[in-house]
């Protein structure tokens, strides 16, 4: 078994993220818990991402990694950042995304020390489009606070830029499934929720950047979303459950806003 090198490990996955990418940078440099690795994947880049990445790289020799992974898909890409991580608890830190403050993994790692049965926690994230205006905080309402494993087949509720896992869980039950484009982390966490522990942390962990051309943001691809988050809950969902998962499904395609 690998040896955890650091406590953290924060994958970032980039394609043409020139505009982005130094604000991610940026918001996990500023940390005051210094226990971590960041992992950038880049899909073959054609700006200066990777440019700035490597000067980065130079800035941090110790901590920063950046590895060129030919473009197969977030989840081939967020499966090679598992390859490569020595941390003992991973996040998924989209190049668009950053910490919310510089005491995020600070707090983050004094709660899993008062909390050392979870094998993952997730929390909360601060909504805003790619322009600064701030949308909202999700999730918000207790409801999706409950780390309710029957609410959770019904709608995703773990924004995955809030959620911290175990390196170890994708030892025990594999990593993010490659045929999926999309939903791939609801797929992970239908799968491990009924045999792992895991707890809700009622804290704000990154700002979630809702970008109209990103593939998960996208309106226009509210009908492939849609599809694909049906394929992954007959994966795991009962017929009565999925009858019911369907309906919510049309209701939150309908309303097409972020639950509070």
């Amino acid at each position: 078994m690998q040896k955890n090198n650091f406590f953290f490990s924060i994958i970032t996955c980039t394609l043409n993220s020139e505009k982005y990418v130094s604000k991610n940078i940026k918001s996990v440099n500023s940390q005051i818990f210094k226990d971590y690795e960041h992992i950038f994947i880049d899909g073959g880049s054609s700006d200066h991402t990777v440019k700035i990445l490597n000067q980065r790289k130079i800035e941090d020799l110790k901590r920063v990694s950046v590895v060129k992974y030919l473009k197969r898909g977030v989840s081939n890409a967020f499966n090679r950042g598992i390859e490569k991580s020595k941390g003992k608890y991973l996040i998924f830190l989209n190049s668009d995304d950053y910490f919310f403050d510089k005491k995020v993994l600070s707090d983050v790692y004094k709660f899993l020390l008062k909390h050392p049965e979870s094998d993952w926690i997730y929390a909360k994230i601060n909504v805003v489009e790619s322009d600064g205006k701030n949308i909202g905080v999700f999730p918000l309402r207790k409801i999706f606070q409950s780390a309710s494993p029957h609410l959770m087949k019904l709608i995703n509720f773990f924004p995955h830029q809030s959620v911290f896992i175990k390196k170890q869980i994708f030892s025990d039950f594999g990593k993010f499934d490659p045929s999926l484009k999309l939903n791939m982390d609801t797929d992970l966490f239908l799968k491990i929720s009924p045999k792992t522990r895991w707890v809700f942390y009622n804290r704000i962990i990154s700002n979630y950047t809702l970008r109209s051309d990103s593939l998960s943001s996208n309106r226009k691809n509210k009908k492939r979303a849609l599809k694909s988050l049906e394929k992954v809950q007959a994966r795991y969902l009962t017929q009565w459950e999925l009858f019911f998962a369907k309906i919510v499904n049309r209701i939150v395609s309908a309303v097409n806003k972020t639950y509070r």
